[in-house]
């Protein structure tokens, strides 16, 4: 069973996942209730975002998570933005969303000494690490050095594989929907980013190769996973303009309202870096024929039975 998940929701919880795959079972624990803090920034390819989790294991029960603080600045502060100028991001990306989190501990009385901060870049920094190594390594030290600095623990900070970031998505939403246990049928999920799109579903260990052990919650798993770069949804709407003919091109306008009205803007800034469209002139066959051909180009049938 698919569902299609915003990105804005099934990543609600990345450090949800890790902390499940890590094993971390309340039963473990002697009473009383544990509760401990984590900060994850969200380092996505149309920009970053800061959430502050509250865990609490309780002797006997499953985890249980909090969502304390999640939180997005209007302007756009992808990591994989600072690429040709790595020394801002500290600054500019990074300072805005720990101060955000710092005004979320005051109110809750939590000193920063108990909340570790992670940074997980996802399909934008896979890119940046793929055209320029050493800037991606100038990024996420200038990262570390804010969140240091700003007196805050430091944990992972890094780039998840597309594999990764698929199976940790998938977690999150069995998780979110109790899912996680024996006998309950699992949901499969694509998960659409700004760059990358990712398809995971439980599988028969005998049928496919190529899978995904994992084990959370007393259960073991196996997990076609796979990550599509340029299916995400600002890198296929770009791949879309391009095979359209370009910004002026007659095709790329298939995809847009026509003319001018107080809802219907005479221009259209479609999400992406130095894209905009002059005007549109929308056709639901051409439109769609453009995202086939996008699809088409990616091989994803054939991906998903490798």
């Amino acid at each position: 069973m698919f569902k299609a998940l915003r990105r804005s929701s099934i990543l609600l919880c990345l450090c949800i996942a890790a902390l499940l795959l890590a094993g971390g079972c309340a039963s473990r624990m002697a009473p009383p209730a544990l509760h401990q803090y984590v900060s994850v920034i969200d380092a996505g390819s149309s920009g970053s975002r800061i959430y502050l989790y509250k865990k609490t294991l309780r002797p006997g029960e499953k985890l249980s998570v909090e969502t304390l603080l999640d939180w997005r600045p209007r302007t756009r502060n992808a990591l994989s933005d600072f690429q040709s100028h790595p020394d801002d991001v500290g600054r500019q990306a990074i300072a805005p969303l720990l101060e955000q989190l710092d005004e979320r501990l005051n109110a809750l009385g939590v000193t920063k000494d108990q909340v570790p901060v992670n940074i997980l870049g996802t399909a934008g920094m896979r890119q940046v690490e793929a055209r320029d190594p050493v800037a991606a390594q100038q990024i996420y030290a200038n990262a570390r050095q804010m969140i240091q600095a700003a007196n805050f623990p430091l944990a992972q900070v890094g780039t998840l594989s597309g594999q990764d970031e698929g199976v940790y998505a998938w977690v999150d939403a069995n998780f979110l929907t109790n899912r996680l246990n024996a006998g309950s049928k699992t949901l499969g999920i694509i998960e659409v980013g700004g760059a990358s799109s990712q398809i995971v579903y439980q599988a028969d260990a005998s049928s496919l190769s190529n899978l995904r052990e994992i084990s959370t919650q007393g259960m073991t798993y196996h997990l076609v996973s796979r990550s599509f770069f340029g299916l995400g949804q600002d890198e296929a709407r770009r791949s879309m303009i391009t095979r359209g003919g370009g910004e002026s091109g007659s095709g790329a306008r298939r995809c847009y309202p026509q003319g001018s009205t107080p809802v219907q803007p005479s221009s259209y800034d479609v999400a992406v870096a130095g894209l905009s469209i002059s005007s549109g002139d929308y056709d639901y066959g051409s439109c769609s024929a453009l995202y086939d051909q996008v699809l088409a180009a990616q091989d994803v049938r054939s991906a998903l039975t490798d």
